[in-house]
């Protein structure tokens, strides 16, 4: 691994004060609750980190970037442990479609964000210019550079060119990694017994992450954290080429679970809801009950709407998509307002369901509070209120 060239640090106060706030017994409880979902993607994170060549303290930009949450999402729509936007994916072996947003991908984005890192180096020549441009943007740091008439990261400080978020970046990240790597003189102590490894494996068909949890014995949790990209609890069609990750140890017992053909991991359909159709008639024509429905949709079985996106589990996956031909009624929540876990930008990709399950809410309630149907088309930039969970909600 590449020795630390961030430095200096010593005598530079925001350092001082980041680091007496991290290292401080105030912070240890919050910095362990971070630690214990960072350990899941630390070791993969300095793997690559090593084998790119990157300075070491990047393994701990994503605690600066997301507090290593896969599935956090920023004011401005950045997402994931390494806060992408929609239109900074390119290039980057990374998609956003109906089934993924794979800047939730923990394995893929990592590789993005250290490729675009290692670029930003080759062009600054100074990784300290080159990390902080990962936080104000490769020309935002080029014309700074220019104007500053220095590639100094400090001197650029110290002149005031710099924003102040980016700053403070450079300082935060030495002094999160400084206390993260002797975490143990800080009262942070290791949850996992041994480095958590993952592995990606191909699927021959799509199943139910749910499912394949309780056929293997991965604790759901893990399944979820290592697959954040997925929309739904369900893997997309096997022709799209998804790689599922699993604990390294577990790869052997879900090959063996998924390459049985009589076990029941569960085939789909995603299927538009067209006028007529009810989840009696879905059921009978696919030949599944209508709570099974229901438990991968978390809908109202009298509610239905038009262009709505159903999963539906089938046991044939060659059976064709149903046709309703009855009549339903609208539907309008009976809901008060509560609460808010905040406001969410609408990115490509994204549907009412999908930004449900995102944040652990109803769909009935988002589409509720910011005045939208149930079917409505989402525009991208849009800003959305997203309610807390009502307390009565199962999370399937």
């Amino acid at each position: 691994m590449t020795k630390s060239a961030l430095l200096p640090k010593e005598g530079n106060q925001l350092y001082e004060n980041y680091f007496k706030k991290y290292s401080s017994k105030q912070e240890q409880k919050h910095l362990a609750a971070i630690w214990e979902q960072a350990e899941y993607f630390v070791p993969f994170i300095e793997e690559k980190v090593k084998e790119y060549g990157l300075p070491p303290e990047v393994i701990y930009l994503p605690f600066v970037e997301s507090n290593f949450k896969p599935d956090a999402v920023s004011r401005s729509g950045a997402t994931g442990l390494w806060q992408f936007m929609t239109n900074s994916i390119d290039g980057y072996n990374m998609k956003i479609d109906e089934w993924v947003d794979e800047r939730r991908d923990f394995w893929k984005a990592t590789e993005a964000a250290l490729k675009k890192l290692k670029y930003n180096y080759s062009v600054l020549k100074d990784w300290n210019l080159a990390i902080a441009a990962y936080n104000c943007g490769l020309g935002k740091m080029r014309r700074t550079v220019k104007e500053g008439g220095t590639s100094d990261y400090w001197k650029l400080c110290q002149k005031g060119l710099l924003s102040k978020e980016t700053t403070h970046y450079i300082p935060k990240l030495l002094a999160v990694s400084d206390v993260l790597k002797e975490r143990g003189r800080y009262g942070i102590k290791d949850k996992q017994a041994k480095p958590f490894q993952w592995a990606r494996i191909a699927l021959s068909q799509p199943v139910d992450i749910r499912l394949l949890a309780k056929e293997t014995g991965i604790p759901r949790n893990i399944l979820d954290i290592g697959n954040s990209e997925l929309k739904f609890y369900v893997t997309p069609p096997a022709k799209t080429g998804y790689l599922l990750k699993i604990p390294t140890d577990k790869a052997e017992k879900v090959k063996s679970v998924t390459d049985n053909k009589k076990t029941k991991l569960t085939d789909f359909h995603l299927y538009t809801v067209k006028a007529g159709d009810t989840l009696s008639h879905l059921s009978h024509h696919y030949g599944i009950s209508v709570s099974m429905i229901q438990s991968f949709n978390n809908v109202n079985p009298n509610n239905l709407k038009i262009g709505s996106k159903l999963v539906i589990p089938v046991s044939n996956p060659d059976i064709t998509p149903y046709g309703g031909t009855l009549d339903f009624s609208a539907w309008v929540p009976d809901i008060s307002e509560e609460g808010f876990a905040g406001e969410y930008k609408v990115q490509e990709g994204d549907t009412l369901w999908s930004i449900a399950k995102l944040f652990h809410t109803d769909i009935k309630h988002i589409a509720y509070f910011n005045h939208l149907e149930l079917d409505s088309v989402l525009s991208i930039g849009k800003t959305l209120k997203v309610p807390t969970p009502p307390a009565d909600m199962d999370f399937f």
